[in-house]
């Protein structure tokens, strides 16, 4: 009997010690998405330390980006290293891009593999859209086209906009699927919903050029200035060409600008399966060169000037002159109020 009382006691004192460690949770968890960081961490951490995987995986977030404590990349991989381990797929999603970016431990291609396909396996949709470029790119494992595509639906099912985007551009090139265009830009459609801004210039592309909807320009040119408001770097440089296309040079710097700001570089959205990626973002006289080059189906280097064109600018002045060359120009002027 008093056997039975002992451990009527110790399991009594288990449960209030688990209820009083969840309350803490509670509380660190509400001040840590209320950005009160510092707060956070300071509550976090002596639960991480008693081995709680969810304090340990933020422990972790935070060193890893510098809240409520110093940025610490060598800390934010121990702590994300244990709350991995103990099943939690943020922090195994976590582990595999320090694996694959090299931060805090060597870069090391195959464990940010493994830890991305644990994530995955339990579902969560970032990792499974990033499992997908795995396959996808034949880094570490071979390349399969239709282990793309699995991942991607499952991720798109959760209603993930990042994967619904890339369905979208596997149907529209027909890359490791049969092409369908109208179910192209159902999937673009499903992600534009949620404000992605990729998704909203490949439906501006779509309706302008009439693929998988009736042609549209009003939608199409719609969508493209918001694609463009919502940071999308393509979609304002499409816009700046075309303003140096209707002579207004000081919008068309503007929207250049923007892209500058942010130096990400884009890859043109082609009806191919492998599209030109940009090396750098052209200045203005050198489009304005390259669209004068083009039009007298010139090359590279301009008559009676020394001064050589850049693929990236010629491809890019391709690029917008064969989807929107088309537009008549009352049309093409209704991007040019712009900002």
């Amino acid at each position: 009997m008093k056997i039975y009382y002992c451990f009527l006691i110790l399991f009594l004192i288990f449960i209030v010690c688990s209820c009083s460690e969840q309350r803490k949770i509670k509380i660190a968890r509400k001040n840590y998405n209320a950005g009160l960081y510092t707060q956070a961490f300071d509550e976090y951490m002596p639960l991480a330390r008693k081995g709680n995987p969810e304090a340990q995986f933020y422990i972790g977030l935070m060193f890893h980006e510098g809240k409520g404590t110093q940025y610490n990349l060598e800390r934010a991989f121990l702590w994300l290293s244990a709350a991995a381990k103990k099943g939690v797929p943020q922090a195994q999603f976590n582990l595999s891009l320090m694996y694959s970016k090299g931060q805090g431990v060597k870069k090391n291609d195959l464990l940010a593999f493994r830890w991305m396909e644990k994530a995955a396996n339990q579902e969560l949709p970032e990792a499974l859209v990033n499992l997908s470029t795995f396959y996808y790119s034949g880094t570490v494992v071979k390349k399969d086209a239709k282990k793309v595509f699995e991942l991607l639906q499952v991720a798109s099912k959760q209603d993930y906009p990042e994967a619904q985007i890339r369905l979208a551009s596997m149907y529209y090139t027909g890359e490791g699927i049969e092409q369908n265009y109208k179910t192209a830009f159902e999937y673009a459609q499903q992600a534009a919903t949620q404000n992605l801004s990729a998704a909203q210039y490949m439906l501006a592309i779509m309706y302008i050029k009439g693929k998988g909807i009736p042609k549209n320009t009003q939608k199409g040119i719609n969508l493209l200035c918001s694609s463009a408001e919502n940071g999308y770097e393509l979609a304002q440089i499409v816009i700046s060409v075309i303003c140096l296309m209707e002579g207004n040079e000081k919008l068309a710097e503007k929207w250049l600008d923007q892209v500058r700001e942010k130096g990400i570089m884009q890859e043109l959205f082609l009806d191919k399966t492998s599209p030109y990626i940009l090396k750098s973002i052209p200045s203005l006289s050198e489009l304005k060169r390259a669209l004068s080059s083009i039009k007298n189906k010139g090359d590279s280097k301009m008559k009676n000037s020394n001064e050589t064109i850049s693929n990236d600018a010629i491809q890019i002045c391709t690029y917008v002159l064969d989807i929107f060359s088309d537009l008549r120009k009352h049309e093409r002027n209704r991007l040019l109020p712009g900002l």
